[in-house]
C-alpha cells in the first residue's frame, strides 16, 4: 500500500510540474509582442485599405458620387467645388467642405475610436487640399502609410492622398 501511494505522489508531482511548464510556455507564446516588421506591414495594409475604401464610398448627399469624384471636383475647382451637397437643405455645402468634414468623421469613427493616431493629407504639386490629424498620447508618426493617387481632369494634375498610421 505504501509503495502505491509513493508512485501516485510521484505521478502527481510530475503532472504539476508539466502543468507549470505548459502555463509558462503558453504565457510567453500568447503574450509575445508581434515582430516589428509584422506591425509595420499590418499598419501599412490598414492605411491602404482605409484609403481604398474611402475613395470607393459613395455619398447620397452629393448625388451618389464617390469620394474620389468629390475630391477631383474639389481639386479642379479649388476651394469652392462645383458640386453642391445636401442641395436645398440647411446643410448645403460644396464638395471641398463636404469631403473634409466627412473624411474627418470617417477617420475619427474608425482610427480615433480605436485609439490609433493618424495624419491624412490630400494635395497636388501646387497646393494642399486637406490636412487632418489625430495624435494620441503615445503617437509619433512613423513611416507607415497608405498612398492613393487620383487623376484629375485630363490627367494634367494628380491629387496625392496619404494616410500615415502611428507606429
Amino acid at each position: 500500500m505504501k509503495k502505491a501511494q509513493t508512485e501516485i505522489m510521484g505521478l502527481l508531482v510530475i503532472i504539476i510540474l508539466l502543468s507549470f511548464i505548459m502555463l509558462f510556455a503558453l504565457k510567453f507564446i500568447i503574450l509575445k509582442q508581434p515582430a516589428e516588421y509584422k506591425k509595420e506591414f499590418t499598419q501599412t495594409e490598414l492605411a491602404s485599405n482605409i484609403l481604398s475604401t474611402l475613395f470607393r464610398t459613395t455619398s447620397q448627399e452629393c448625388g451618389g458620387l464617390s469620394f474620389a469624384q468629390l475630391y477631383q471636383d474639389c481639386t479642379e475647382n479649388w476651394n469652392t467645388g462645383s458640386i453642391i451637397c445636401n442641395k436645398g437643405t440647411l446643410n448645403e455645402t460644396n464638395s471641398c467642405n463636404y469631403t473634409a468634414e466627412k473624411t474627418k468623421t470617417i477617420l475619427d469613427e474608425t482610427l480615433k475610436k480605436w485609439n490609433i493616431g493618424y495624419e491624412f493629407y490630400a494635395y497636388t504639386n501646387q497646393r494642399k487640399i486637406i490636412e487632418i490629424k489625430y495624435k494620441n498620447k503615445a503617437c509619433a508618426i512613423g513611416k507607415t502609410q497608405g498612398n492613393y493617387p487620383i487623376q484629375v481632369g485630363a490627367g494634367a494634375t494628380t491629387l496625392y492622398t496619404i494616410l500615415n498610421i502611428c507606429g
